[in-house]
């Protein structure tokens, strides 16, 4: 809660949490965001016993074969879909890929807006992943895992448990940002003499 409450500490707040994910879930874990036009890993958390995905192809090029890609893109209006498509033009990296865009969005609204979106051997053959959303007003988010392909029967259950702990980390992150508005919205403290100084916001992490 004095994460989620003090300005400028979302980044710790994202830190800490993926930490104890990766040891809960004995898989790596990844908070990623779509920010102008361009999908990123924020953060990530990975170990000897939950080693992270072999990034063969750039996440951000292929967000039509990768879990984080399709929660994303899930969170973007059709618009915005389109544009990240023509800007990278889905391309078969395994036998899985779905690179037909009216399949695609097809698959990512099947379920909902909330649903969790998976990569069953669709970006590499090395790892399956599931992904679920964090949206924020204006930001698209997600939290997501990965697993060695070997590992695959465990995928379900691993992602209904962090589906169960995505609401709480939800909320944790909108206190967060509820936090960094207050404080970037404060007025500034009048200092001595003619010229007003004040204390600077806290910082966001982009």
């Amino acid at each position: 809660m004095e994460l989620t409450t003090t300005p400028g500490r979302e980044g710790e707040l994202v830190r800490v949490t993926l930490d104890e994910l990766c040891e809960q879930l004995g898989a790596a874990v990844y908070y990623s965001r779509y920010t102008d036009g361009e999908l990123a890993v924020v953060t990530s958390a990975s170990g000897p016993e939950a080693p992270p995905v072999v990034e063969g192809v750039p996440f951000p090029e292929v967000a039509h074969a990768s879990a984080v890609g399709k929660s994303l893109l899930a969170q973007l209006d059709f618009a915005g879909r389109m544009d990240h498509l023509a800007r990278y033009k889905p391309r078969a990296l395994t036998g899985r890929t779905i690179t037909d865009p009216r399949q695609l969005f097809a698959e990512l609204d099947i379920h909902g807006p909330q649903a969790g979106q998976f990569d069953l051997l669709e970006y590499s053959n090395k790892e399956v992943c599931a992904a679920f959303p964090l949206a924020m007003p204006g930001r698209a988010a997600c939290i997501a895992l990965s697993l060695p392909a070997h590992l695959h029967p465990r995928l379900l259950e691993t992602a209904h448990t962090l589906s169960q702990n995505s609401a709480g980390i939800h909320l944790a992150l909108l206190l967060a940002a509820t936090a960094d508005t207050n404080a970037a919205s404060r007025p500034a403290a009048a200092g001595p003499g003619p010229w007003p100084r004040g204390r600077g916001a806290a910082l966001v992490l982009p």
